[in-house]
């Protein structure tokens, strides 16, 4: 059994693909006119993003201090951050995935944490990630994290 930290990570990540999938079909086949003619504004404009985006800030910041105190269980952290660093990237459009990358800055400490094995297992399928989609700058940091402790 997970930690309830867990859960309510997992649970927000798994809501906001939901969310951002179902909004996308609801486009159908206008996507290609809404991204021409409106920059994408019906999709990236909805406060859903922020909200996600600010949720998870809390949820990893409890997360994390219940990790430094104790009171969460290390072991399923490389579980969590491979579920939000690589498994959600598979899971949404090239519109969702931009704001589960700014999520990201929120998982960087918990980087830190990780033991080399848990780290070298997260690297390279990270790393091939970032090759198909740079992303934004806590990629860069969170991927020279990785490769610094899976040495």
């Amino acid at each position: 059994m997970k930690s309830a930290y867990f859960e309510r990570i997992i649970s927000l990540y798994s809501g906001y693909i939901t969310w951002s999938a179902e909004l996308m079909r609801s486009f159908g086949g206008v996507k290609i006119f809404t991204q021409l003619f409106t920059g994408g504004g019906q999709y990236k404009n909805r406060e859903e993003h922020m909200v996600f985006f600010k949720a998870v800030e809390e949820a990893a910041g409890e997360y994390y201090d219940a990790l430094k105190n104790g009171s969460a269980p290390k072991e399923e952290l490389a579980e969590l951050l491979s579920f939000v660093l690589i498994f959600c990237h598979e899971r949404v459009d090239e519109w969702g995935d931009w704001m589960l990358m700014a999520a990201e800055k929120h998982f960087i400490p918990f980087v830190d944490l990780l033991e080399r094995e848990e780290a070298l297992s997260l690297y390279e399928p990270y790393r091939r990630l970032r090759r198909r989609n740079k992303g934004l700058p806590p990629q860069d940091e969170i991927l020279k994290k990785l490769k610094k402790l899976s040495k």
